[in-house]
């Protein structure tokens, strides 16, 4: 992790209040359904603070959201470049990459959008949900070898498990469970997004 982040996050365990300002240069970016989602909930409870983008490659599940910027990624992710680089032409301090990982449309536009923010210079932060062990051993393994992949091209990365919300909270409420890995990953965005007002 560079200094940046390691004050970043040192901060962050400090923080309570959430900073309510429109110009942070923040970006969330939601990949797939499950980043599209949880972005989705930041938007819903958190919209004016941060900029919210989610990308696609489900047509239908582009034009069913309701986040503000939204972006229908072509089956070769190269010829989205030009829309993906629009996402970054206002100012940006901090890219926070959400997605639920393992899947082809996830890791495909994950490794796009992080190389473009490198090009960029710009700080990057990895926000990874991993599948359910139902979902095959296959998307498991994927799933980590991705992140391993990754985590030497982010600044920080944060996994959060599904099999674990899941025997956490599932029995209870599979619905509260998402819920709460929503609201914990809002809450970590918007009080590093703080810092960036102070």
């Amino acid at each position: 992790m560079n200094n940046l982040f390691k004050k970043l996050f040192i901060r962050f365990r400090l923080q309570k209040e959430i900073v309510h300002h429109n110009d942070l240069g923040v970006k969330v970016i939601g990949i797939g359904g499950c980043g599209g989602n949880i972005v989705g909930y930041l938007y819903s409870k958190y919209g004016d603070n941060v900029d919210c983008i989610y990308c696609d490659r489900d047509a239908e599940a582009i034009d069913n959201s309701l986040l503000p910027v939204k972006i229908l990624i072509n089956e070769n992710v190269e010829d989205s470049s030009d829309d993906i680089r629009s996402i970054f032409s206002q100012k940006t301090n901090v890219v926070f990459i959400v997605v639920g990982i393992g899947g082809r449309t996830g890791a495909t536009v994950v490794r796009f959008i992080v190389k473009i923010c490198r090009e960029l210079g710009i700080p990057t932060v990895l926000i990874a949900v991993t599948p359910f062990s139902f979902e095959g051993a296959r998307k498991e393994i994927n799933a980590f070898e991705i992140i391993k992949e990754m985590s030497s091209e982010v600044d920080f990365e944060m996994i959060y498990s599904n099999n674990y919300l899941f025997s956490k909270y599932g029995k209870s409420s599979i619905t509260g469970a998402f819920d709460m890995c929503s609201e914990s990953i809002c809450k970590m965005v918007m009080n590093i997004s703080k810092l960036y007002y102070e």
